[in-house]
């Protein structure tokens, strides 16, 4: 697999991932708001933590699955066009299979925790800010200045795992009051 290839397998994985997670979590979070469904869930006798690691989780595996069945098949079609066989290196496959997961997580687990916080006006904005604020990770390796290594596996993975475990730690002070006086 040359460089162009690699950065595009690199960057569209995350891409892809990420823009995907923004449109479930919107269904798993904010629909369920707006229907109602929420006031139903925080009568259960699970806390919020419980609730939202669920929906990230539940955002989060369809998510990852389209993002790696667009990997699949873009490299599929790659492999046909140019009749030879694109092979990732270990390194473009640890980023797929470990920091790609970890890094639309932590996209849906900050935008659901917003989504808890905030009203539905608000939701949309700030949604809006969060992807944005996830491009400067992607677009470096889209327009070619990021060579696939190791220390960027290792900085993507190092980011998005604290950017999770912050927002799984900000989780903990979640209201169900909260939540229920910004439904409208």
């Amino acid at each position: 697999m040359d460089l162009a290839e690699a950065q595009a397998v690199f960057s569209m994985a995350l891409l892809v991932g990420v823009l995907v997670g923004y449109m479930f979590s919107g269904q798993v979070f904010m629909r369920e708001k707006r229907g109602r469904i929420i006031e139903t869930l925080l009568c259960t006798p699970l806390n919020l933590k419980s609730i939202w690691s669920g929906k990230v989780a539940g955002a989060t595996i369809p998510a990852y699955l389209i993002s790696l069945l667009t990997v699949a098949t873009v490299t599929i079609v790659s492999d046909i066009t140019s009749h030879s066989l694109l092979v990732p290196s270990i390194v473009i496959l640890t980023h797929i299979f470990v920091v790609v997961p970890i890094f639309i997580a932590s996209a849906i687990g900050l935008m659901g925790f917003c989504q808890f916080l905030f009203g539905m006006r608000e939701n949309k904005i700030v949604g809006y800010f969060i992807v944005l604020g996830f491009f400067p990770f992607i677009i470096p390796s889209i327009i070619g200045n990021l060579a696939v290594s190791w220390i960027e596996v290792a900085v993507y993975l190092c980011v998005s795992a604290l950017l999770l475990a912050l927002t799984a730690y900000l989780s903990r002070y979640l209201s169900k009051e909260k939540i229920v006086t910004t439904i409208e």
